[in-house]
């Protein structure tokens, strides 16, 4: 279940008990750090699925996002359950391999 709460630092952030994928999208804020909406688009109950799901919704967003600077592209994140992500945050760096 997608619940809307606070964490400790009374900030907003989004939370589900299953797998969950969540879709950052760009603000547009360009002045500092730019800023991303994070919001979970969908639910799933194993990391399989939820990795399978968000490949699809990448390959969705993929053509809309090539005009714009790297900085400013969506981002794509999954999360395991329980996890809470913050509703407004900056950009996620990728993990190096």
């Amino acid at each position: 279940m997608i619940q809307e709460i606070v964490n400790r630092k009374n900030l907003p952030a989004v939370t589900s008990d299953h797998w969950h994928v969540i879709v950052a999208k760009f603000t547009g804020n360009t002045d500092g750090k730019p800023r991303f909406e994070r919001s979970i688009v969908s639910e799933h109950e194993d990391r399989a699925a939820a990795a399978h799901a968000a490949r699809e919704i990448k390959r969705t967003i993929v053509p809309t996002m090539t005009e714009r600077p790297p900085e400013g592209r969506d981002q794509i994140l999954i999360r395991k359950p329980d996890y809470k992500s913050l509703k407004v945050a900056r950009r996620v760096e990728p993990r190096r391999k």
